[in-house]
């Protein structure tokens, strides 16, 4: 069965998804005065970091990020974000 595929906007950090999943695609949006990050844990805001890009201060920067073969959360999907105007996650 084909699971459906859910985006979530993000402007500062927090949950993507509550329970465990897969992150397709991730875009971020720099806030163009500052560098910025995000990075991406499994099990909330203190849990173990997979992913993490650093975004630069340039107005208009995007950066977009595709994992083919998704990348697994077995707890939660939760997102930290710093310095970007938003982010961006496919996820399922």
């Amino acid at each position: 069965m084909l699971e459906q595929v859910l985006a979530k906007k993000l402007t500062a950090g927090g949950v993507v998804s509550a329970s465990k999943g897969k992150v397709w695609t991730v875009t971020v949006i720099s806030d163009g005065a500052n560098a910025g990050s995000v990075v991406l844990k499994d099990g909330g805001a203190s849990g173990t970091e997979l992913w993490r890009i650093d975004v630069p201060a340039t107005a208009g920067a995007t950066e977009s990020v595709t994992f083919p073969q998704g990348l697994s959360f077995k707890a939660s999907i939760y997102a930290d974000i710093s310095n970007v105007t938003a982010v961006y996650v496919a996820y399922t």
